[in-house]
């Protein structure tokens, strides 16, 4: 049952970038356009979050952690009306809960009820391992159900008001795995239930976080001592591992939700920051490298939380992140979004720039590269890359040991592997007239192994593209080619 899963989950991310593609370049896709290859896009994404929660949720990794069954049937309800039940009694509610397990309506009613007891006493419905179990259960299995989603939502939220019970069950991967699925919906705005679940899903895990980075007896407006708790004991921890592992691509409620969280003093810029750098080591042992970088991405990407990027890099972000690509050095995909993430560290940042260089950031843009030439993406942004240090002062080129000759040496490598890619071709171009500008001696190596002819075939083949008609114009006039030279026509 779970290598069949695991398959299901493969067949729709592999949909899902098919889709993504289809829409960036308008092509369609299976008929579908436009507003409607949207919202089969929504769709597809819904589907992947309910096997993501349901993975995550299976998982048990002791230290108080629940673990779900989700492998079996849905049990059917007993005929005739519901039966009624006391709303008082814990008992009673999670009798129901299991009875009628397959009747959202039902369901969702419990769970109200289940909410508010946990309002009244949040230790005492966390500790009842039945009780979270069979709601884990119910908010996989009616995923799509608002109330069911809101109602389960409530009665986490109000549990994570005990930070003991935070730090002993709520934080585990059964939980976590919840609580994200419901914070990474995108409801219609009409939706007034399914808008509050992912409300009560953020406040949920800004209160299991809270009880490592603002425990009870410490003032929220004063300074934080140090977490005393072992990474494997973490909140934050867990939470940024949990997100690690599920869609890399579907990443943007996390920004927001802590951007919340240091507005509302749950959690400091520098809290969120050293956790997240610390976690590099440790996603790579799990194999989760793509993961780590992505969320690396999103958060300095990001206008939600405009101090994190600088305090990633004070910290350092950069050289953690250098490190995860060099250990995810033959998966491509990592290679990309680590480029992505690396220039975004830097940035306009001199510090940026002063830890990339310090920390061979080049050289590991240049061995992916060379070792990913297949990747048109990835070779496209790491065209860029390289060529970016002709811009840098002599002394920071030195603490880099760029070699600007290797970079003219990948990106006509590029170009000859990936002749039809428009994208590559104008990123090349443009590359190549910066060297030639910038850097003493660089025509001799353009012109090597006819780099000239390699400009004008690129200029022939994309004849209909304007900006590799221009790029390529100022490269020739600056290797000295005759100016009256022009394309051929079709």
């Amino acid at each position: 049952a779970a290598a069949m899963a695991d398959g299901e989950l493969a067949e729709i991310q592999q949909e899902l970038r098919a889709v993504k593609r289809s829409l960036q370049d308008g092509s369609g896709y299976l008929g579908m356009q436009g507003e409607n290859l949207q919202r089969y896009l929504l769709q597809l994404n819904e589907k992947e979050n309910l096997f993501l929660s349901q993975q995550l949720q299976g998982v048990s990794l002791g230290n108080g952690d629940v673990a779900t069954d989700f492998a079996s049937p849905m049990r059917e309800a007993p005929t005739g009306p519901p039966k009624p039940f006391n709303k008082e009694d814990l008992p009673s509610v999670v009798q129901h809960m299991c009875e009628y397990e397959a009747v959202p309506q039902e369901a969702a009613k419990a769970l109200r009820a289940l909410s508010s007891l946990a309002y009244c006493d949040a230790a005492g419905v966390g500790g009842h391992d039945r009780a979270v179990n069979q709601m884990l259960r119910l908010l996989a299995s009616h995923s799509g159900d608002a109330s069911v989603q809101c109602n389960g939502m409530r009665a986490l939220c109000n549990m994570a008001y005990d930070q003991p019970l935070a730090l002993k069950k709520l934080c585990g991967p059964g939980v976590m795995g919840a609580v994200l699925a419901a914070a990474s919906r995108t409801p219609d705005a009409k939706d007034r239930l399914g808008a509050e679940a992912v409300q009560k899903a953020g406040e949920a895990i800004a209160r299991v976080i809270a009880a490592e980075t603002c425990p009870d007896g410490v003032d929220p407006s004063g300074p934080r001592p140090p977490s005393a708790l072992q990474e494997s004991q973490s909140p934050l921890a867990k939470f940024f591992l949990a997100v690690a592992s599920g869609n890399s691509e579907n990443l943007a409620f996390v920004p927001p939700l802590f951007s919340q969280m240091i507005s509302n003093e749950v959690a400091t810029v520098g809290q969120v920051a050293r956790r997240f750098v610390e976690l590099g080591p440790t996603a790579i042992g799990q194999g989760l490298a793509l993961g780590w970088l992505s969320l690396a991405r999103t958060l300095v990407t990001t206008d939600s939380c405009s101090d994190l990027p600088q305090v990633l890099v004070d910290i350092g972000g950069i050289p953690a992140a250098i490190t995860v690509m060099e250990q995810a050095a033959g998966e491509s995909a990592a290679q990309l979004v680590g480029v992505e993430a690396l220039s975004a560290l830097v940035g306009n940042r001199l510090s940026g720039l002063i830890s990339f260089a310090e920390s061979g950031g080049m050289q590991r843009i240049e061995a992916a590269m060379a070792n990913h030439r297949g990747d048109v993406a990835l070779q496209t942004k790491s065209i860029r890359a390289m060529a970016s240090g002709v811009q840098w002062t002599p002394d920071v080129r030195q603490k880099a040991k760029y070699d600007p000759k290797r970079g003219i040496e990948l990106t006509k490598e590029a170009m000859v592997a990936h002749a039809d890619s428009a994208e590559l071709q104008q990123a090349a171009l443009e590359a190549l007239t910066k060297y030639l500008d910038k850097m003493e001696g660089s025509k001799a190596i353009v012109l090597e192994e006819g780099g000239e002819g390699l400009v004008k075939v690129t200029m022939t083949r994309h004849l209909g593209e304007k900006p590799i008609q221009q790029w390529g114009r100022v490269a020739l006039d600056a290797l000295g080619v005759d100016k009256s030279w022009a394309p051929p026509k079709a």
